[in-house]
């Protein structure tokens, strides 16, 4: 029996990005969340673009600085560590998994990570634990200076 009921797809691409020098670094399948990092959450990213729109000229250059110009304006709060306490866990939502480890939360968009695997290597399926990105939101480490978010 799949726990999914009604698989959801989540149109935008992961995007790692420096605020500082504004370029991408990363184009990842998978965001990964250190335990012993601090992030600041940032509520309300913008709308994934669409991949099916093809850009003319500079207009990829352009929606992608006024991405990373939305984020810079909206860093402030408090920095956060994320919960280590339930190791060997996963939990979905929004068409996207998070899988907690002992050191980290590695998040994809399903199914990258295989729920049916997972539980044979003995993971369980927490409905609580909290799904990174599948809000809407984005998470900036200062120290790194990285934003992981979906765009």
């Amino acid at each position: 029996m799949s726990t999914i009921k009604t698989p959801v797809e989540f149109t935008g691409q992961f995007i790692t990005l420096r605020l500082k020098t504004g370029g991408p670094i990363l184009w990842p399948d998978i965001h990964v969340l250190s335990f012993y990092s601090d992030y600041v959450l940032i509520p309300k990213c913008p709308p994934p673009h669409n991949h099916a729109k093809k850009f003319i000229g500079n207009e990829f250059d352009n929606a992608l600085l006024s991405f990373t110009e939305y984020f810079k304006n909206n860093v402030s709060g408090k920095a956060i560590k994320m919960s280590k306490e339930t190791p060997m866990t996963y939990n979905i939502k929004n068409g996207l998994i998070a899988v907690y480890t002992d050191d980290r939360i590695s998040v994809s968009k399903i199914p990258f990570i295989w729920e049916e695997a997972l539980k044979v290597i003995g993971y369980t399926r927490d409905e609580n634990l909290i799904v990174p990105f599948a809000n809407g939101e984005a998470y900036y480490n200062k120290f790194k200076d990285e934003l992981l978010a979906i765009w």
